[in-house]
């Protein structure tokens, strides 16, 4: 009966192992949390590589390593401050942003314009990515400037107080969240 105990120990502290392994290989590691909604490390690297596409094919001057993964981070952020606020609104505001952008996408379509390619080319992300990270964002944002448009402070308001009151933190080394914004340590 103790030779079953050990390997029962062995093979259940090989499998807890093996998941932590996976957790790191597929990136599913949080690199941020605001109000305890989290954003991976798979997503960081997205929205970091995104940046940095688009500010190689920008014809600016480029901008240093450590901002474009302060951006990153700090879209991130937002992303999650527009999640809340969205959700604390209408939590209908998000099926219609997504609607409203499948309904632009498919009037694309029906000329000669590839989302794919334009998003490859421009932020280096997948058709799907540019939807989550890009599109759906924008149409959640104008759906709540209109939701807000009769009292536009008040969504001016929403940001600023999630901006100065919401717990947030950022597990990436390097930065920390500080006064309201991301800040290179």
């Amino acid at each position: 009966m103790a030779r079953y105990k050990k390997y029962i120990f062995i093979l259940v502290g090989s499998l807890a192992i093996l998941s932590v392994a996976a957790v790191f290989a597929f990136n599913y590691v949080p690199i941020l949390k605001v109000e305890g909604k989290a954003a991976t490390y798979s997503e960081f690297l997205k929205v970091y590589n995104a940046f940095k596409t688009y500010d190689l094919v920008s014809q600016k001057t480029h901008a240093e390593e450590q901002e474009l993964k302060r951006r990153a981070l700090a879209s991130l952020i937002d992303d999650k401050f527009l999640e809340i606020i969205v959700q604390k609104t209408n939590t209908s505001l998000k099926l219609e942003a997504e609607q409203n952008v499948e309904k632009a996408i498919l009037e694309m379509k029906e000329g000669d314009f590839s989302l794919e390619e334009a998003a490859n080319k421009l932020y280096g992300l997948s058709a799907a990515d540019f939807k989550k990270f890009v599109l759906i964002p924008e149409a959640e944002k104008d759906l709540l400037v209109k939701h807000y448009e009769y009292n536009p402070s008040e969504l001016d308001d929403l940001w600023a107080f999630w901006a100065r009151n919401a717990k947030v933190k950022i597990y990436y080394p390097g930065y920390e969240w500080r006064d309201g914004e991301v800040k290179i340590k």
